[in-house]
């Protein structure tokens, strides 16, 4: 495997992983925070085209990022030896890896805050405290339910891994 195609598969990787995130942390916090006004869903709007336009230009314009950067320069040798491991397998790797993480870092969070509303006191997270200083903070349950999506997200991407696999070694971009 060519150096240029490893980071292109990387770029790839995490900008699907970033776009993941994004969705999960500023979309809720946004729409909890907002007055619900005009502004606050133009703000919310602008902020939602740069993040999805910032993964379209990491994903679809992976080359352009690493002729801009040099990424693949000062290297002396231009190849990169995985034994049999083709471009594919790396990326299902990066999936699994990506599915993984929000499947480990969000099932505790999903399980205390499950606890939580069961024992119908629940306790503010940080997050919470800080905009209670502002404003009334957003219910238990939506942070719960943005838990549960982030879990299902990472199930998706562990179950689904072999198409989303395909779809981004597909060589059209």
């Amino acid at each position: 495997m060519l150096l240029r195609d490893l980071f292109r598969l990387i770029l790839k990787l995490m900008g699907l992983y970033a776009l993941i995130i994004s969705i999960f942390t500023f979309l809720p916090k946004a729409f909890s925070i907002s007055e619900f006004e005009l502004s606050s869903f133009i703000w919310i709007f602008v902020v939602s085209a740069i993040m999805i336009g910032i993964f379209i230009v990491i994903v679809f314009r992976s080359d352009m990022i690493i002729d801009l950067l040099e990424l693949d320069q000062g290297f002396e040798e231009k190849e990169i030896q995985f034994g049999n491991v083709d471009k594919f397998t790396l990326i299902k790797l990066g999936i699994i890896l990506a599915g993984g993480i929000l499947v480990v870092t969000k099932l505790p969070e999903f399980l205390y805050q499950t606890f939580h509303l069961m024992k119908d006191q629940p306790e503010p997270s940080a997050w919470q405290k800080f905009i209670s200083r502002n404003q009334a903070s957003s219910e238990p349950s939506i942070n719960l339910a943005i838990t549960g999506l982030q879990l299902i997200t990472g199930g998706l991407l562990l179950t689904f891994r072999n198409k989303i696999s395909l779809f981004l070694s597909n060589s059209k971009f």
